[in-house]
């Protein structure tokens, strides 16, 4: 007997619908993420002056810019603000699963670093950022502890001083809470029975963190630390809150900021340029970082 196949057809006016309703998606992908890539790319081989092709020269000003005190930009200072800031990250990292394995723990005095890791979460970051600044100040009492009780004679204020290290204190306070939730979920994941197996050989509480979560969470941490890799070039501090590229706090994601909204459109070519050699810089770090880190660890699945 023959087998009759009932196709059910599709209407006119679903497909019509259908094509309706995926327009404006497609036409924001086609506009804002196609035409400006391929914009952007076109600007990186053009002459700012003369808006004729250029194979090299936006390439050669970035070079000498980073080679240069004096160059277009302080390409430079740039570059060693943002690599400062993601050994930060890199740090904050061990700093977040510590945390996040007290608080799984219940250890003591986790339900104190819960409410300091999630305070500045629940209030506005602006917020944050004002309240730090007050504290920080000259006359604010975190100056006074130290100069005046702990007579440790630091320099004030900060924000000119040692505008980094205010910086970076900010970020460290308000970062290590990000990443609490997700690394959180992955040490949910742990079998119990793992654990109760380490208490009963003897296992202390350093020992159960780093033999056996550490190795368990191990497919979050390289996920992680691949995102971290992907956006290392775009490494930056509260720098637009507190200093907003002054006192030598430059970084590369403010100066593409700098550009964007207070350069002329001539300097876009020099962003395009750039912004192409970081591109191409980014992919052997992300694919060499992840293929080092899958040497370590265990994928499989609990």
């Amino acid at each position: 007997m023959e087998k009759v196949k009932n196709k059910k057809k599709i209407s006119k006016k679903t497909v019509v619908f259908i094509l309706v309703t995926l327009a404006p998606a497609v036409l924001h992908l086609l506009i804002f993420w196609a035409g400006v890539q391929i914009q952007t790319f076109v600007m990186a081989f053009t002459d700012q002056r003369t808006g004729q092709f250029t194979l090299y020269g936006n390439f050669v000003t970035v070079i000498k810019s980073l080679l240069s005190s004096d160059g277009v930009f302080p390409l430079a200072e740039a570059f060693r603000n943002t690599f400062i800031f993601f050994a930060v990250q890199l740090i904050m990292m061990p700093l977040t699963i510590f945390a996040a394995y007290m608080l799984y723990k219940k250890m003591a005095g986790s339900a104190v670093l819960r409410v300091i890791l999630y305070l500045p979460g629940a209030v506005s970051s602006i917020m944050m950022a004002l309240v730090y600044q007050q504290l920080m100040m000259s006359d604010g009492p975190i100056v006074y502890f130290l100069n005046d009780i702990l007579h440790l004679g630091l320099n004030v204020p900060f924000i000119t001083e040692s505008p980094l290290a205010l910086i970076i204190t900010y970020d460290v306070w308000i970062g290590l809470g990000g990443g609490l939730i997700i690394w959180l979920g992955a040490m949910s994941r742990i079998p119990t029975d793992v654990l109760e197996y380490g208490r009963l050989d003897g296992i202390g509480t350093v020992r159960e963190f780093i033999n056996i979560v550490v190795p368990l969470i191990w497919p979050t941490f390289v996920t992680m630390m691949t995102l971290a890799l992907i956006g290392i070039f775009n490494s930056t501090g509260s720098v637009l809150i507190f200093t907003e590229g002054q006192y030598g706090t430059y970084t590369i994601n403010y100066l593409f900021y700098d550009i964007v909204y207070k350069g002329e459109t001539t300097e876009f070519n020099f962003s395009a340029a750039l912004g192409l050699i970081l591109t191409v810089a980014t992919i052997p770090i992300v694919v060499g970082g992840r293929a080092f880190m899958n040497k370590f660890g265990s994928a499989e699945e609990y």
